[in-house]
């Protein structure tokens, strides 16, 4: 059954339960990896003179549209 709040269950049925721990650890890892780098890049492209409204075209329009990137910008 799926609650409101999951996007999906991944079945980790006759593994130690630690395992649950480590893969959601591993996802945090993931999301907050991908939200460092997209600060870093709009930093840069605000000190280099282009601009974030420029990054946030190349992010969302040509590299990664309707992507984790894009929702993290």
């Amino acid at each position: 059954m799926k609650n409101s709040i999951e996007q999906s269950i991944i079945d980790l049925n006759g593994e130690e339960a630690s395992k649950a721990s480590l893969l959601k650890f591993m996802g945090n890892v993931l999301i907050l990896s991908t939200m460092e780098t997209v600060a870093e890049v709009n930093i840069l492209s605000e000190k280099c003179g282009l601009g974030i409204n420029n990054m946030k075209k190349l992010l969302m329009d040509q590299m990664f549209p309707r992507q984790l990137h894009v929702i993290y910008n």
